[in-house]
């Protein structure tokens, strides 16, 4: 076992040995001697015992809900003494808030990695869902807690669950961790929004360009889906000159017919306009090229201005 800090309290060993056994802190039990010790007792105050005794308990045959509030207390806390306290008498870990919530949605929420870990420990469902659509997954990409949604990954959970929940709010880490475990990142929201729109919209620049990546990866075009349409409509300049120099057409319609250039005239954005605008006229400058009945003068056209007079051969 790892060398115990001076510092340390019993539960810390509890942690230890829990890894090392696979087994829940909750069913745990530390004696020294006789003695059985607190899992908040010092190791230190303790005189450093260097022979402790761990009993295993077993697991329960069937839950209590004997214990309810208390529980939904301690994990709203984020006390996880008190939570293993608790599950080792048995109460089910299953337990909901007045608004539906689950004890382990309460603590996803929070960030309460400790909490989870006990919870799922005692079994606590991963699927249960809050108003029929948010897991405890769902919640922990919402909020952003990486080690929350590695933990829930690593149990089991479905990644497209909270994918499109950590794209929007900009996490960018709990996004490329979703992508390396296998989310679908063509997996529309609730609303019907692809990840990669949602970023276009929000603005993420960091999340578009790992997005993309993996889009071209698995072959697909970024001409579709009107990304720049998202990005424009919602003056995400960054994110629009990206998606422009990955060789997006500004001239593209969107379901009502507009332009990328339309819309940023619309809404009077300068920056946009002028971006667009120049883009426009590359891409012509390069249909041109390809349209050249000389391909030896392709590299002419695509270095002039449009208003050259061509070169006569």
């Amino acid at each position: 076992m790892a060398a115990i800090r001076h510092d340390c309290k019993m539960y810390d060993i509890k942690r230890l040995l829990s890894l090392r056994q696979s087994c829940p802190t909750f069913r745990l039990t530390l004696l020294n001697g006789g003695t059985i010790l607190d899992s908040r007792d010092s190791w230190q105050k303790l005189g450093k015992p260097t022979r402790l005794t761990m009993v295993q308990a077993a697991p329960v045959d069937s839950f209590v809900y004997d214990f309810c509030e208390d529980l939904l207390d301690a994990a709203s806390r984020g006390d996880v003494l008190d939570v293993d306290e608790i599950l080792a008498k048995g109460q089910c870990p299953d337990v909901l808030t007045p608004g539906g919530e689950s004890v382990l949605f309460v603590a996803a929420m929070n960030g309460y990695l400790e909490v989870a870990q006990a919870l799922l420990g005692a079994g606590a469902s991963l699927d249960r869902r809050v108003r029929g659509w948010y897991t405890p997954l769902y919640i922990a990409c919402w909020q952003g807690h990486l080690d929350v949604v590695r933990l829930f990954l690593e149990a089991g959970a479905d990644p497209d669950q909270g994918f499109c929940a950590a794209v929007f709010r900009g996490h960018t880490a709990v996004v490329e961790f979703m992508i390396q475990s296998g989310a679908d990142v063509r997996q529309a929201d609730e609303h019907g929004q692809l990840p990669l729109q949602i970023a276009c919209a929000e603005g993420h620049l960091a999340i578009v360009t790992l997005l993309a990546k993996a889009q071209a990866t698995l072959g697909w075009d970024l001409q579709t889906d009107e990304l720049l349409h998202a990005a424009v409509s919602s003056s995400q300049l960054e994110v629009a000159r990206f998606l422009v120099q990955a060789g997006v057409d500004p001239s593209g319609v969107d379901a009502s017919g507009e332009t990328p250039l339309q819309v940023a005239r619309r809404q009077e954005d300068s920056d946009l306009i002028h971006l667009l605008e120049n883009a426009a006229a590359q891409m012509s400058v390069s249909r041109r090229c390809a349209d050249s009945p000389n391909p030896c003068l392709n590299h002419i056209f695509q270095e002039r201005q449009l208003w050259m007079t061509p070169v006569q051969t």
